[in-house]
């Protein structure tokens, strides 16, 4: 947590210094970025605009709720299959802590490798777990920051399925 929380500070005072500071708020529409996903293979967020819409969830191995949050994706990605898709990307974990997660939960869904944080850095994000609803017009519908339960994440998704927005913490 060390790590993380140092490399933030490091970040923020480089751009306070070059005069680039971030903004505080996430972005109000989803930015399309490429990673490399966990196993092997590339990943394009492109390819999801127009076409479904998207929970991008940010999140690390460390956290509290990652394993009742990776529970809940995992229905979600199974029960929604075809209508939309549940994208994770992992902030600053080694690999081989991502390989035991992944196996250990079953997880199916795409799970991109953000050892930098550039992703992280790139939506804001200010804590971990936050979790984006990205509907298909690339408009962030919700961004809810801290962990979330089964009623909560129900919640977000009749807001993404209905094409609402909201901010919630």
């Amino acid at each position: 947590m060390k790590k993380l929380n140092i490399f933030w500070v490091f970040l923020f005072a480089v751009s306070l210094a070059t005069g680039n500071a971030p903004s505080r708020q996430p972005p109000k529409e989803a930015i399309a970025f490429y990673g490399i996903l966990h196993g092997g293979g590339t990943f394009d967020f492109n390819k999801y605009f127009g076409k479904t819409p998207v929970i991008l969830h940010f999140w690390a191995t460390w956290g509290e709720s990652c394993d009742k949050e990776a529970n809940l994706l995992e229905k979600v990605y199974q029960q929604y299959s075809g209508r939309l898709a549940v994208v994770s990307v992992n902030v600053q974990d080694f690999e081989e802590t991502v390989d035991v997660f992944v196996s250990r939960h079953k997880i199916s869904y795409p799970v991109v490798l953000d050892g930098t944080a550039d992703l992280a850095w790139l939506y804001q994000v200010k804590r971990l777990p936050t979790t984006f609803f990205v509907d298909t017009a690339k408009k962030i519908a919700a961004v809810h920051r801290g962990p979330f339960n089964a009623e909560q994440l129900d919640h977000y998704l009749k807001l993404l399925l209905e094409n609402r927005t909201t901010d919630g913490d």
